[in-house]
């Protein structure tokens, strides 16, 4: 991302569960997945990830911090 100039990265099918927040080396990341790992499918399913760098990570802490809203 910081090679790139990419501030915010959007991730689909992340195959991890539970709904969580984590900082990953100064990028911030939100992850909303199902609850428990499904016992049809070996690999995981699902999942969803936002990840901000750390300009996007200000202007989300200068707007409030609001937090995700999921669905």
């Amino acid at each position: 991302m910081k090679k790139r100039g990419i501030d915010v990265y959007l991730l689909q099918e992340t195959w991890k569960c539970g709904t969580y927040t984590e900082d990953i080396n100064g990028y911030f990341m939100f992850h909303h997945g199902l609850v428990d790992k499904p016992t049809w499918c070996n690999r995981g399913t699902g999942g969803v990830a936002i990840i901000l760098s750390t300009q996007m990570k200000s202007a989300w802490d200068n707007a409030g911090n609001l937090p995700p809203i999921h669905g």
